[in-house]
């Protein structure tokens, strides 16, 4: 059985009465037509069995979606950050597939199609 979440990890915002209920009736929830989410179904079965079955859009997770190839993508990553060299050793010198990245992003609602 998992451990339950603790209360000190949540952001504020989740801890007011009612929010959740609340951020679903002002997201538009009702005029989506699906939902993609930054993961995949090996990584977080249950929760996109879950989301996948009942009142919500369909749910279609969307990942792994990393570019550690790019040029791009490194010096965005180390821009302003001295410390990119010693972090990718770090994570080179780690077994394969031993790392789990997780990133909880922002949430967004797009306005028109998109």
């Amino acid at each position: 059985m998992a451990a339950p979440l603790p209360v000190r990890v949540l952001p504020g915002s989740a801890l007011k009465e009612d929010w959740f209920s609340a951020f679903f009736r002002n997201t538009r929830l009702g005029e989506t037509k699906s939902i993609m989410v930054k993961t995949f179904v090996e990584l977080e079965s249950r929760a996109v069995s879950s989301l996948s079955h009942g009142k919500y859009p369909p749910v279609y997770p969307v990942g792994p979606v990393l570019n550690l190839s790019s040029k791009m993508q490194r010096d965005k990553v180390s821009r302003g950050n001295s410390k990119y060299k010693d972090m990718m050793g770090w994570l080179d010198d780690q077994p394969h597939s031993s790392v789990v990245s997780l990133c909880f992003g922002s949430m967004v609602c797009f306005e028109g199609i998109k």
